[in-house]
C-alpha cells in the first residue's frame, strides 16, 4: 500500500512539473543589483496564472512582443497577483477571456494600458488601495463587467479605460480621483448610478459628453456627490449634463417641540430613517413624528424614504388624566381581576419591546411602587424603549399598563 501511495505522489509531482510553465516577466525592480528577489515571475499551473515578486512587471504589445502566456490565454481562468507586485504591465493579460474576478493587492500603483483588454467574462474588479493610475483602455471591451471598486488613492483614469463595458450599472469614484480621460466610460449603456466622493468636480477631458457618451440617457443617470458640493457639480462643465445630481446623504433632524432632545441622523438618498428613541415631555403623551410643525402629515418609518434634508416634528397630546407621583398599590396595579393582558413584553438586545398594541392606544410604564416613568400613544403594534433609561435610574422591575391590563417585567438591575 505504501508503495502505491509513493508511486501516486511521484506521478502527480511529475505531471504538475510538466504542466506548469514559468517565465520571467519583471525588470528586476528599481534596484541596480538586479537581485533575484527583486524580479517578477509568472507561473501557469493548470488554469491559474500566478504573478509573484516585489517589483514592476514588464510591458508588452500585440506587435511581436506579446506576454509569454498569451498563447495559453484561453486556458487561464484565474489570475493571482502577489502582494508586493508594484505594477501591471501594458497588455499583460489582454484577451484572457475566461477570468471572472480580479483582486489587486495594495502594493500595485499602476495598471498598464490594455492590461485587461477584452477580458469578456470578467465580472468584478477590486482596484487596490495603492493604485494611482488606471491606464488607457485597461478594461476596454470587458463586456461582462458589472461592478468596480476603486481604491482610495486613484488619481487618474485614462481614456477608454472602461469603454464598451455594456453591463456596468454603477460606479463609485474615490475622493482622490482628479482626472477622467476621454471616452473613459464610452458606451457603458447600462450605467444608472455614479457616486463621486470628491467635493471638487474632476476635470473631464473634452467635457462629460465625451467621457460618458453612449451611456443610456445620461440626463437620467443619477449622480451622487458630497452634500455641500451639489450646486458646484450642477455648475461644472461636463458634470452639469447629469439630469439628477443629488447629495450622497441628507440630514434628518428631529424637533421635539418642547420634549427631550433627539439626535439627528445622516441618511442616504432613497433609504429609510431609523426610528429614534421616544422623546418625553412632562404631562404630555408622545403621538408620533410629522413632516411639519403643525403635525398634519405623519412620517411612516416603514415606508417613507429620504430625498432631501428634512426635519421631523414631534406631536404631543396633553395628558388629560390627573397623574400623581403614586397610584394604587402595586398589587392592584398589575393584577386586574378576571383580566389577562392582551399584549406582551420582552427584552432583546438592550431594548424593551411592548407588542400587541393598537395604533392610538395609550401605554404607561410605572415603577413597582407606582411612580410613573414613561407614557405614550402607540403608532403601531409595537413600542421599543432602550433599557438604558431604566439602568440609569437603577430600576429592576417595572409595570407596563395598557388600559386596565397590566403586567410586570424585569428591565434592569435586580
Amino acid at each position: 500500500m505504501k508503495r502505491i501511495l509513493l508511486f501516486f505522489f511521484f506521478y502527480v509531482t511529475i505531471v504538475m512539473s510538466i504542466s506548469a510553465q514559468t517565465w520571467n516577466c519583471g525588470y528586476c525592480g528599481t534596484t541596480t543589483s538586479c537581485e533575484a528577489s527583486d524580479d517578477v515571475t509568472a507561473t501557469l499551473s493548470n488554469d491559474t496564472l500566478f504573478i509573484t515578486g516585489k517589483a514592476r512587471m514588464k510591458s508588452y504589445d500585440l506587435m511581436g512582443n506579446t506576454a509569454p502566456w498569451y498563447g495559453s490565454r484561453s486556458n487561464i481562468h484565474t489570475i493571482i497577483l502577489d502582494d508586493g507586485l508594484e505594477s501591471i504591465g501594458n497588455y499583460a493579460f489582454t484577451e484572457c477571456a475566461e477570468i471572472t474576478t480580479l483582486a489587486m493587492p495594495n502594493s500595485i500603483t499602476t495598471v498598464g494600458n490594455y492590461a485587461f483588454f477584452s477580458c469578456g467574462k470578467l465580472d468584478s474588479v477590486i482596484v487596490g488601495n495603492g493604485v494611482e493610475t488606471v491606464g488607457e483602455s485597461a478594461f476596454m471591451f470587458c463586456s461582462g463587467l458589472t461592478s468596480i471598486k476603486f481604491g482610495n488613492k486613484v488619481k487618474t483614469i485614462e481614456g477608454n479605460a472602461f469603454s464598451m463595458c455594456g453591463k456596468l450599472r454603477s460606479i463609485e469614484f474615490p475622493k482622490s480621483l482628479e482626472t477622467i480621460g476621454n471616452s473613459a466610460f464610452f458606451n457603458c449603456g447600462n450605467l444608472k448610478k455614479i457616486v463621486n466622493l470628491n467635493p471638487v468636480p474632476q476635470a473631464l477631458s473634452f467635457g462629460g459628453e465625451s467621457v460618458f457618451s453612449g451611456t443610456t440617457d445620461i440626463t437620467t443617470c443619477e449622480l451622487f456627490v458630497p452634500h455641500d458640493a451639489v450646486e458646484t457639480y450642477k455648475r461644472s462643465f461636463g458634470w452639469s449634463m447629469f439630469g439628477a445630481i443629488r447629495a450622497i446623504d441628507y440630514s434628518v433632524a428631529f424637533h421635539s417641540q418642547g420634549g427631550s432632545k433627539v439626535d439627528s441622523q445622516r441618511v442616504k438618498y432613497g433609504e429609510k430613517v431609523e426610528k429614534p428613541n421616544v422623546p418625553t415631555r412632562e404631562k404630555h403623551l408622545f403621538a408620533g413624528w410629522y413632516r411639519e410643525a403643525k403635525c398634519i402629515l405623519a412620517w411612516d418609518f416603514d415606508k417613507d424614504t429620504v430625498a432631501e434634508d428634512i426635519t421631523l416634528y414631534a406631536k404631543w397630546e396633553e395628558e388629560k388624566d390627573t397623574v400623581t407621583d403614586t397610584i394604587e398599590p402595586p398589587s392592584r396595579l398589575y393584577t386586574v381581576e378576571n383580566s389577562t393582558p392582551t399584549f406582551c413584553a420582552w427584552i432583546s438586545a438592550g431594548t424593551l419591546h411592548i407588542h400587541g398594541l393598537t395604533s392610538g392606544e395609550k401605554w404607561q410604564i410605572y415603577t413597582i411602587s407606582g411612580t410613573l416613568l414613561q407614557q405614550g400613544i402607540a403608532q403601531s403594534s409595537e413600542v421599543e424603549i432602550p433599557c438604558s433609561f431604566y439602568l440609569q435610574k437603577n430600576i429592576g422591575i417595572c409595570v407596563i399598563r395598557v388600559g386596565r391590563k397590566s403586567l410586570k417585567i424585569g428591565v434592569g438591575k435586580q
